[in-house]
């Protein structure tokens, strides 16, 4: 995967602080250029209201277009605080719901990569919950990374990666975003989850029954994921990067959340 253009959304809030960090950082590993993205207020004209109100409206639009401008000159200062880096720094604004516009933005800008801030919670489970960064992970088509407060902003990429797979077609693209972000002599998990059915067959086949079948079906599932994993590490192959696949049984978000701060991943 080649990074060439990098869409970092910014609300000028502290949660984007590490979000314009983390994309410098690649920015500067890749070679490529960071704009800046902020999202402002809709300014649509108002209409259905008395003419008694005109005043009112016109006061509120004045107020919409003054923080479009207020907007646009704290950008640039943005821009001109994070230029001389390094990195070629541009910025775009535009009016709208932010989790649309940093997407359509990206896309528009033939970005490679999408990076925002999220707000630090201490349940990794709870990260993108209802929040902005959820919704630009669900509709964006590009590679989003979301950048927390604290995180990990290793200037030569991540340290240490757990890559979640499940053998289709999508499994080849996060291995090729990973190594993409990855730092020199990185650590690369993949991890492939899978989860026994119990309470179905419980229900169905007798107890002793039941146990010998899942003891066949941990087995197998096991080998088969072992074989496939080593199949796609093979197509991923990647310099000074150590990959090691990882078969876990459970139900994939309580694990990968586990497993991310049991092992002390940075990514």
């Amino acid at each position: 995967m080649q990074i060439a253009r990098i869409a970092v959304a910014t609300d000028f809030s502290a949660p984007a602080e590490p979000a314009i960090a983390q994309g410098l950082a690649l920015a500067r590993k890749h070679g490529a250029e960071l704009v800046l993205v902020h999202a402002c207020e809709v300014l649509e004209p108002v209409v259905g209201v008395p003419p008694s109100m005109g005043l009112t409206v016109e006061a509120y639009q004045s107020i919409l277009r003054d923080r479009l401008q207020v907007a646009r000159e704290a950008l640039e200062q943005q821009r001109e605080r994070i230029s001389g880096q390094g990195v070629t720094v541009s910025h775009v604004v535009r009016e709208g719901f932010p989790d649309a516009v940093i997407v359509d933005a990206a896309r528009e800008l033939h970005a490679d990569l999408i990076v925002l801030g999220s707000h630090g919670r201490s349940n990794l489970a709870r990260v993108l919950l209802g929040s902005v960064a959820e919704r630009v992970v669900r509709i964006s088509e590009l590679p989003v990374l979301i950048a927390r407060p604290g995180g990990d902003r290793v200037a030569g990429g991540f340290h240490h990666i757990i890559a979640a797979v499940d053998f289709s077609e999508i499994s080849d693209a996060v291995l090729a975003a990973a190594l993409a972000v990855a730092g020199p002599r990185a650590r690369l998990d993949v991890v492939n989850i899978w989860d026994v059915p119990t309470p179905v067959l419980d229900a169905m086949i007798p107890a002793p029954t039941a146990d010998e079948l899942m003891t066949t079906y941990r087995d197998e599932s096991k080998a088969a994921a072992a074989a496939r994993g080593a199949d796609l590490l093979g197509r991923h192959l990647h310099g000074d990067a150590t990959l090691r696949f990882r078969s876990l049984e459970g139900r994939a978000v309580t694990v990968l959340a586990d497993l991310a701060t049991s092992d002390g991943a940075s990514l």
